[in-house]
């Protein structure tokens, strides 16, 4: 089966029954896990017109409230560390990080996360091996959004998943199709309002109808093997 994410980032907007009502929606559509990010200041002045950015970003004053809301609805959550003092907070919330495209070379970031012990997910354009099969390479074209054309799907069946920015959920499904043990989307509560992600980002309704054409395949891979 598929351990699937969704990353809601930014998009919960910081605000915490926003964020339970999200929890709710994912754990009803068996999505696996949440992801959020840990962001550096740097990160977080890029984007001034974005009063709530900071506040979405998981730190020492809110981290608790979000493990709470998590844990209170049995659904796992993990982050993306911006930087290598983050993993010093986050350790002791998390089971699994995530290093996305623009770190996957940040030897320091790297070093620190591996060294946890802990699993990782790695999102990033070229195939990376690791000896360690804690750590998963997603495949990912860093640009927002990207077009189904775009995406070369010759090379995304080596790696261990999809990290996707694309609106067309025939990706996704392709890439279930082509074996993807791990699928990262982002979703967004509504796309009514304004936040950074939401022209890359899926409903939960949207989600809900690609769930269902994965489980159609995944029937028929069942039925197959048996």
């Amino acid at each position: 089966m598929t351990f699937i994410t969704a990353e809601i980032g930014a998009n919960w907007l910081g605000d915490f029954e926003l964020l339970e009502w999200m929890v709710i929606a994912c754990k009803k559509a068996n999505i696996d896990a949440i992801k959020f990010q840990s962001l550096t200041p740097e990160i977080i002045a890029k984007h001034p017109e974005l009063t709530y950015y900071q506040d979405s970003s998981v730190g020492p004053g809110n981290i608790e409230q979000i493990d709470q809301i998590c844990k209170k609805h049995y659904l796992e959550w993990y982050c993306t560390p911006t930087h290598p003092d983050h993993v010093e907070f986050l350790d002791p919330y998390v089971n699994r990080y995530k290093i996305r495209t623009a770190d996957c070379e940040n030897k320091e970031l790297c070093d620190k996360v591996f060294g946890t012990g802990k699993r990782v997910i790695i999102s990033s354009q070229k195939l990376l091996r690791y000896d360690d099969e804690r750590i998963k390479n997603l495949y990912c074209i860093p640009r927002y959004p990207t077009y189904f054309e775009e995406h070369n799907f010759n090379l995304m069946q080596h790696f261990d998943g999809l990290s996707n920015h694309c609106l067309n959920p025939l990706v996704m499904l392709k890439a279930i199709m082509l074996g993807a043990k791990y699928l990262e989307f982002h979703l967004t509560p509504t796309k009514d309002i304004f936040t950074l992600d939401n022209h890359v980002s899926y409903t939960i309704e949207q989600f809900i109808e690609v769930s269902r054409w994965i489980s159609i395949w995944n029937a028929k891979i069942i039925k197959v093997a048996s």
